[in-house]
């Protein structure tokens, strides 16, 4: 159907409380895999009804002999490989939290709609900014160019646990964003170092850039060869933020970043701040929630099996 008609209406007259249906549509949006291989045999795992689990379904895979397989019984749950492997929330839970999430309902009308726990609420949505940071990482953009303003952050960040347990340890981030046009840039480091901000600088940002930021300092920035190289060559203007925000932020109507830059006042990056770029980036998209799901399908590929089968023995369909 066309995205733009994407509701609350629509989930809950077609989807919400016909559990084939769901899992169909999240099948369809590339959310769930449509195939299992089984890891005895290398064949297609049928789905089967399992009526005391909360999805209703099942891969399975049974043979009682063959050729080259003896008898084995193998069950996997749909969720298996799946942005919804760690979850106990069913199907229509999840699909319409994220959608009240992504139309920022606030987390008490979040709870009281599906009847969950604010703790409930709060992990799950604590889940979809940890995905807004894959996604501001993978959608990141080369900024600048003569006389655009970037600003430039750093800080540390640590990373709530995901489901299907993908994590990361206590990491830097560098970030830019090119507040008139929404633009930004994220990029990991392992570690905050003199050498590590000027490979980003020279690979994130264009020449002729006016780089504004309240770091500089820390990095003996005035005095540093290396600096003055990226000045004289790439004719990049080193700003302290601030002193120049009021000026340039202010006057080009660009005072929307002061509420953003409250969350790097911690001595962690704030997760809020990875949504609330992702978020510019798709103000105007037709639906930001099939955004955002399709977001999901690249950070999480739903995989269609346990670990790669060997070819060799993978038998014919």
């Amino acid at each position: 159907m066309d995205e733009q008609a994407l509701s609350l209406r629509y989930f809950y007259a077609n989807l919400v409380g016909d559990k084939v249906k769901m899992m169909q549509w999240l099948m369809d949006s590339g959310i769930l895999a449509k195939r299992y291989i089984c890891p005895k045999c290398g064949r297609d795992m049928k789905l089967a009804q399992k009526q005391d689990k909360h999805d209703g379904v099942a891969w399975k895979c049974k043979i009682q002999s063959g050729p080259l397989v003896g008898f084995h019984s193998v069950q996997r749950t749909v969720r298996k490989g799946t942005w919804f492997e760690t979850s106990h929330l069913s199907f229509d839970k999840i699909v319409i939290l994220t959608f009240m999430w992504i139309t920022q309902w606030n987390y008490e009308s979040i709870s009281e709609e599906l009847e969950a726990s604010g703790t409930t609420v709060s992990d799950w949505t604590s889940y979809c900014r940890n995905v807004c940071f894959e996604l501001c990482v993978n959608e990141s953009e080369v900024l600048g160019g003569p006389g655009v303003i970037v600003e430039f952050y750093e800080s540390v960040f640590v990373q709530l646990k995901l489901p299907r347990e993908k994590k990361r340890e206590e990491e830097w981030v560098f970030s830019g964003i090119e507040p008139a046009t929404a633009k930004f840039f994220i990029c990991v480091v392992p570690r905050c170092s003199k050498n590590a901000l000027v490979k980003v600088i020279k690979e994130w940002i264009k020449p002729g850039t006016i780089v504004l930021s309240d770091c500089w300092n820390t990095y003996d920035f005035f005095e540093d060869d290396e600096f003055s190289e990226l000045r004289e060559n790439s004719s990049i203007e080193f700003n302290s933020l601030s002193e120049s925000e009021s000026d340039t932020l202010e006057s080009n109507s660009q005072s929307q970043w002061n509420e953003i830059k409250k969350s790097l006042s911690s001595p962690q990056f704030n997760i809020h701040f990875f949504e609330y770029i992702w978020r510019q980036k798709h103000k105007n998209d037709p639906c930001m929630f099939m955004s955002f799901m399709n977001g999901v399908t690249n950070v999480f590929p739903p995989q269609c099996q346990d670990v790669p089968f060997p070819g060799n023995q993978v038998l014919s369909t």
